[in-house]
């Protein structure tokens, strides 16, 4: 005989099933409409709402001050709103939810369910879903691409996009922040089981050298620097033999995507958008709360596009949040993960991706919440 589900558990698989299909949000954004997409993650949200709110709340002295730097982020938001529809009557929120959505679960989440209950059942399980799936859905668009030339069977393949047509697209739609997002979750995962798995590492190898991204080869240096940091000697003899071979690699041209000419063919074009951007903000409170409506901000510089669509303000503030994240969490892990977000950052906005705002809403509540007396749960 079926057993009734409680409300919890109720509430608990719909928010299940908006996690674990954030990974094909793009996919559904491109192959049905952005309405469905939008449907797909707030639907779940809705009916869990309707369920009942949360009536205890978890607090500590890190979640109160990450909700504080929060609320001033809430509330430039509303500003610039409010000055987008005043000084050029647009009251466009489509960036508000781009950036902030991390935000917005964050005060959410913890309202409508028993959150940290949720993520002690459910995250590292979680995790290595969205770990295996990327790595795995990125080896098979590399059997249809590179082996069967058949471009077509990507989800997520445009064929106006000739800057793509000699590699593959990803399940996430962009090489570099799959590369980052793999580095990102094999790093918490570390977090929160405190080993490694051989498996996942030969894995995150294999898929970064496939996908052969700038971006990737820097964030898994990142991840190779924790083992090292667990000897003291290996480290003290390594750091100065993968100096040289860095700078190696560096100055020559074997891999190209981490050259001094790749990085100063970069540079220069950073200076480029950053000039233009400049010439064409018309009034220092439009550089404050990014409003520039005369000028299209390129989303591969992801500092430039954070500050030129929601300000230099929000920007100051969403970099305070991180840096206290970091510094709080004592774990190597933890904060080296934070850190190859940052770097991924610095040319795509991985941290803004649909998937990327669940991963990062959960981490920073669990890691603020949750401690070692708890147990996470492996079903």
């Amino acid at each position: 005989m079926l057993r009734r589900l409680s409300i919890e558990e109720i509430k608990f698989f719909l928010l299940k099933f908006m996690f674990y299909i954030a990974p094909f949000i793009g996919a559904i954004n491109y192959r049905l409409s952005p309405a469905i997409a939008f449907l797909v993650m707030i639907l779940p949200i809705f009916l869990v709402s309707v369920l009942g709110l949360k009536q205890r709340q978890f607090e500590t002295v890190s979640l109160k001050s990450i909700r504080y730097i929060s609320v001033g982020l809430l509330a430039v938001s509303l500003v610039r709103i409010m000055y987008k529809i005043v000084k050029y009557d647009n009251p466009d929120f489509y960036y508000e939810q781009f950036f902030l959505t991390t935000i917005i679960f964050l005060f959410t989440f913890p309202i409508i369910i028993d959150f940290k209950k949720f993520l002690l059942k459910n995250i590292l399980n979680y995790i290595k879903y969205c770990f295996y799936l990327l790595s795995f859905y990125t080896v098979y668009e590399s059997i249809v691409f590179y082996i069967f030339s058949k471009p077509e069977l990507q989800l997520m393949y445009k064929p106006e996009l000739w800057s793509y047509q000699d590699k593959t697209f990803t399940l996430l739609g962009q090489p570099s922040v799959t590369a980052t997002l793999l580095c990102f979750l094999f790093l918490i995962n570390r977090y929160m089981v405190e080993r490694s798995s051989v498996f996942m590492l030969i894995c995150l190898v294999g898929v970064i050298l496939i996908l052969g991204t700038g971006t990737g080869f820097l964030c898994l240096l990142i991840v190779f620097l924790v083992f090292l940091y667990q000897n003291k000697l290996i480290l003290y003899v390594s750091v100065p033999i993968i100096s040289l071979i860095s700078v190696a690699v560096f100055f020559s041209n074997v891999i190209y995507k981490v050259s001094l000419n790749y990085f100063t063919y970069l540079y220069d074009l950073f200076i480029e958008f950053i000039s233009d951007y400049i010439n064409q903000v018309t009034s220092t409170w439009d550089l404050l709360l990014g409003v520039n409506p005369k000028y299209d901000v390129p989303i591969d510089l992801g500092p430039l596009f954070f500050i030129g669509n929601i300000g230099m303000i929000s920007f100051i503030l969403y970099s305070l949040l991180l840096l206290y994240i970091i510094l709080n969490v004592k774990n190597v892990n933890f904060k080296l993960s934070f850190i190859v977000l940052l770097i991924g950052n610095l040319h795509y906005p991985v941290m803004f991706y649909p998937l990327s705002h669940i991963l990062i809403a959960s981490i920073i509540y669990f890691s603020a919440v949750c401690n070692k007396k708890n147990t996470i749960i492996n079903e």
